[in-house]
């Protein structure tokens, strides 16, 4: 049997589409150096060549506190592929005190985008010009009570579709808050996925416990536990081992809402995910 340039052409794509099927693409909100820009970044799993590289359209969705931020200095980080800050939705009923800000892929179709496994590449930067406490995060593709169907028929969430995946190829986000407000600058940021910093479980209505490695010296810690608006609501030392560390935190008589958990020594800072305090 014979078989055709399109034939061949057909199980190139079929095969890459299998590998599609099974791909990941994440994203990653950082707080830079300089302590007031904020980078999103992509990190793909897997490989895809030109021309499977080609992007159709992108989506990023960044959480906020509401009336707390007014993105600014818009930067592109890669050379012929431009972002635009496309919407705002402030205060929806399903997360009153929240702002959700979406940025969109103008250059649409684009091969400019590099996908190599666990690469990391930067795709803009932005600051705040408003006064802000607590925290910031992407939305979360799983349990966001904004997500879409919602009250404002607006289309936020975040997404990425390549050809090599055949369709959006969003797996997820590194789910990491940063800051939203100003912190001395001397402070070194260290990533809490590089620790297997875990607060579990969330929601939770009367503990909630933290665990990770520390491959550093033992030091002295201040836990400090925050509302989603950057108050502080507790503010203790925290017993700080080099190895595997446990520790059960009572939140029971709490108010119902968000919070997050900062851990401080005297050169670093730890920033937890936020969690869901639920009435009794």
């Amino acid at each position: 049997m014979k078989y055709s340039s399109r034939h061949f052409i057909l199980l190139f794509f079929l095969l890459v589409g299998v590998e599609g099927l099974i791909s990941q693409v994440r994203y990653k909100l950082s707080l830079l150096e300089d302590e007031i820009s904020y980078q999103v970044s992509l990190i793909s799993e897997v490989g895809y060549p030109a021309p499977l590289n080609a992007t159709s359209s992108a989506q990023v969705t960044i959480k906020v506190p509401a009336g707390a931020f007014e993105v600014a200095d818009l930067e592109d980080l890669q050379n012929g592929v431009q972002w635009q800050y496309s919407s705002i939705s402030r205060s929806p009923a399903e997360a009153p005190g929240y702002d959700y800000l979406s940025f969109s892929l103008v250059s649409q179709g684009t091969k400019k985008l590099v996908y190599e496994p666990g690469r990391e590449t930067p795709l803009f930067r932005f600051t705040n010009k408003l006064p802000c406490n607590g925290s910031i995060g992407l939305m979360n593709h799983l349990d966001d009570p904004f997500l879409p169907p919602n009250s404002e028929k607006v289309n936020v969430g975040n997404q990425i579709t390549i050809l090599g995946a055949r369709g959006n190829a969003y797996q997820g986000n590194d789910n990491l808050l940063v800051p939203c407000g100003s912190y001395t600058t001397s402070l070194e940021k260290i990533r809490a996925e590089s620790v297997d910093f875990l607060l579990f479980p969330n929601p939770a209505s009367e503990e909630v416990f933290l665990r990770f490695n520390w491959n550093r010296n033992a030091s002295d810690t201040r836990m400090i536990l925050r509302n989603i608006e950057g108050r502080i609501i507790q503010n203790k030392s925290f017993p700080l081992v080099k190895g595997e560390n446990h520790h059960k935190l009572t939140i029971s008589n709490l108010t119902p809402g968000n919070y997050f958990i900062e851990i401080m020594g005297s050169d670093w800072k730890l920033v937890s995910n936020q969690f869901l305090k639920k009435g009794n």
